[in-house]
Parts: structure tokens; sequence; C-alpha cells
């Protein structure tokens, strides 16, 4: 019987033992990491039913998301809204092939032009919904969307709020997550660069596998 050599024996313990352990290690620091993502999304209300019109005179109510992860945004004509816009296609980009995945634009009205261009209204029918104002004042879905404190936020902790109140409220500028469920897990501001990289994780994390288109594009003329 041939001795083995002690390379043979190192290359051995190497496919072994030193391999399926780094394999083991890095599986365990993505699952933990998976779990302490998770663990961040908190349950902060219900979306409120509703029941109204997009700009393209379409009917939407909550049960027409009722099953898909929805991100709401609220526009304005804010040059901080604008750039929400932007990377709300920049996460649309991602997800662009998940139809469980929803966007939720509410506030859109004449005279913002330069903040939503046709293009944009157009690019995804469906899934992106632009629902106009009512009258001046934004439809803000009830009071169930709250601001958050963010100076007082740590990762993994339960946030504190203030109410909102529209009309002395220029702008909102957080992005916030809502299950399919229709439970609000967590609201991301968009200067925070982390909190944004958090938002593609959750999405990711939760967003339902499969489900059926139910709303049909509508193409621009």
């Amino acid at each position: 019987m041939k001795e083995k050599r002690p390379y043979q024996t190192i290359l051995l313990m190497l496919l072994l033992v030193v391999l399926p352990l780094g394999s083991w290690l890095y599986l365990k620091k993505g699952f933990n990491y998976q779990i302490e993502a998770i663990a961040e999304l908190k349950q902060y209300g219900t979306l409120p039913k509703f029941l109204t019109k997009d700009f393209l005179g379409r009917v939407i109510s909550s049960e027409e998301i009722e099953g898909k992860l929805v991100l709401l945004n609220f526009i304005s004509d804010t040059p901080q809204s604008k750039e929400r816009l932007e990377t709300l296609f920049s996460l649309h980009d991602q997800f662009d092939d998940a139809l469980g995945v929803a966007f939720l634009n509410i506030g859109l009205r004449p005279g913002m032009e330069s903040n939503v261009s046709k293009e944009q209204l157009y690019r995804d029918t469906t899934q992106f919904y632009f629902i106009p104002t009512q009258g001046e004042r934004p439809l803000f879905l009830g009071q169930n969307i709250l601001y958050p404190l963010y100076d007082e936020y740590t990762p993994g902790d339960s946030l504190n709020f203030n109410p909102v109140v529209p009309e002395d409220l220029p702008d909102y500028p957080f992005f916030v997550l809502i299950d399919k469920l229709g439970k609000i897990r967590n609201y991301y501001p968009l200067e925070n660069r982390e909190r944004i990289k958090r938002l593609v994780e959750h999405i990711a994390l939760t967003m339902p596998r499969t489900i059926e288109p139910e709303t049909e594009v509508v193409r621009k003329d």
C-alpha cells in the first residue's frame, strides 16, 4: 500500500474540513444578517382602506394592492421629492420583474411637470401608481402614516413619531414599506444611504415570490 504524501493529506483535509467549515461560517453569517434585517421590520399600524383614481382614471383601491408589497412615496414640488422619485425608479429597475411589488406615489397635481415627467408616468403602469391630490391637500390615507423622528433612531429599535399635519408639511421625506397584509413595517429617509440600502434588502426579503398581474399595461399615445 502506497504511503500518502504530505501534500495529499493536506489537500484531503482542505476538501473535507476547511472548505466545508468556511462555507458553513459564510452561510451562518449570511443567515444571521438576514435575521438582523428582518428584526427591523416592526408593525407601525395598518394602511387604511381607500378608494381613489390614478392619473389615468383607473380606479385604485386598497384591494387592488392587497397581497403585494407596497412602497409608498409622497410627491410634491420640492427638489427632494424629485430625487426620491428618481431613487424609486432605480429601485424599480432592481425589482422590475417582481409583480408582487407595487410603487404607490401620492400627491400628483398640475404644475409638477418639472418633478414628474411624462416618461416616468408611463414607464411602468403595472407596478407604478400615481394618485393625484384631492383638492389642495395631499391624500395621506388618514393619520396612520406618521412622521418618524430619526434623530432618536437606532437600527433595530422602534421609532418615535410625530403626527402628520398635511397642510403644514411641504414635503414628506420618507419611503414607507407596507407588507402584503397592509401592515406598515418601516420608514426610510432618502438622505440616509444606509437606510436605503436596508430598504433594498427588506424588499428582497419580504416581497411575495409569485403573484399574477392584475393591472393592464397602459401605453402612452
